[in-house]
């Protein structure tokens, strides 16, 4: 549930998770398969603000991890395309139903049916 307060802090930080979403997607665009600690020392951010950030850009299928090395995934660029936005729309909303059929089952139907009207 969002709050005013907290719908009011989202208005106001949003101009500033666009920027840096920007900025991420242009180092990965000039530096393709870097990884995210590359992208944190590049641009001077934290993990967690990257890590954010990398996942708005994968759900939007403007980027695409390409392969991994010691452990960690490496970014490119992607075109994003219509099926390319349905199928990770599928992938996530398949994630969820799996995490609240282990975690929370009593809120799962509820979740079902409000992702489905």
């Amino acid at each position: 549930m969002q709050t005013k307060a907290s719908a009011a802090a989202h208005e106001k930080i949003k101009p500033i998770k666009l920027t840096i979403r920007e900025k991420i997607y242009n180092l990965i665009k000039e530096n393709p398969n870097t990884n995210i600690f590359e992208i944190c020392k590049s641009l001077n951010l934290p993990e967690k603000t990257v890590s954010g950030r990398l996942s708005e850009l994968m759900d939007a299928c403007r980027i695409v991890i390409t392969g991994t090395v010691e452990g960690l995934s490496l970014f490119c660029i992607d075109t994003p395309t219509h099926f390319n936005i349905m199928v990770r729309r599928a992938e996530k909303f398949n994630s969820k139903i799996k995490q609240l059929e282990k975690n929370y089952p009593d809120l799962l139907v509820n979740y079902i049916h409000n992702k489905t009207k």
